[in-house]
């Protein structure tokens, strides 16, 4: 849950590819005021499915190449229609990216998944009402 503007909002996990965009965009923004604002709506929009119409797979679409400045603000102007302030949205928006990015797997965590391997001391076998 995000609470913003005196409402709680149900949120969605953000796929990895995308948390990897929205940092991106982000750090690109990061010395333009108005389009840093609106990349906080879009962190916003991708975590709470309910302010913007877009389906979650067109907004994805969006991320990856359409005008994502557009869809951050209509988030934006939705969360201050509903009682956020500006403050508030970039700081939600910026907690949540941190929250987000820390949730990420690290290099050291990503190379033990990569040497993991287990080793069988039985075959393994189905019988035929297993398979059924």
């Amino acid at each position: 849950m995000i609470k913003i503007g005196g409402r709680e909002y149900e949120t969605r996990s953000i796929l990895i590819p995308i948390r990897y965009r929205l940092r991106a965009l982000y750090m690109e923004h990061q010395d333009q005021a108005e389009n840093l604002f609106a990349v906080g709506g879009l962190i916003l929009a991708m975590a709470i499915p309910s302010i913007v119409e877009e389906s979650l797979r067109d907004r994805r679409k969006i991320i990856r190449g359409g005008d994502y400045i557009d869809l951050g603000e209509r988030a934006a102007d939705h969360l201050l229609t509903n009682g956020a302030s500006i403050s508030e949205i970039f700081d939600v928006a910026t907690k949540h990216l941190l929250k987000i990015l820390n949730e990420l797997p690290n290099q050291e965590e990503l190379e033990e998944a990569e040497n993991f391997s287990t080793e069988r001391t039985e075959p393994c076998t189905v019988s035929s009402s297993d398979a059924a």
